[in-house]
């Protein structure tokens, strides 16, 4: 997918945005695009951008994997921020 193309390619804000636009559209993300836009946030260390999404994920109608548990919290402990994923 292009989201994981962008995580591919450390571009986290862009594969945000794709998320963004397919809500607007009403294209709903599966939880590999959903999971590759927190390995991205991982990657570049946007904790609280990881927590948002994951926070998201149920707005799409999906439950979270869990890879998507392990990305959002690691990537909160390796920010330090191990408190905020409470």
């Amino acid at each position: 997918s292009a989201i994981s193309c962008c995580e591919k390619c450390s571009r986290w804000c862009e594969s945000l945005a794709l998320l963004h636009d397919m809500r607007f559209q009403e294209i709903f993300p599966d939880m590999f695009s959903i999971n590759s836009a927190l390995l991205s946030c991982r990657n570049a260390h946007r904790w609280r951008e990881a927590l948002d999404l994951f926070r998201c994920v149920k707005e799409f109608s999906l439950q979270a994997d869990a890879l998507s548990w392990d990305f959002v919290l690691a990537t909160c402990e390796e920010c330090g921020q191990w408190m905020q994923a409470n």
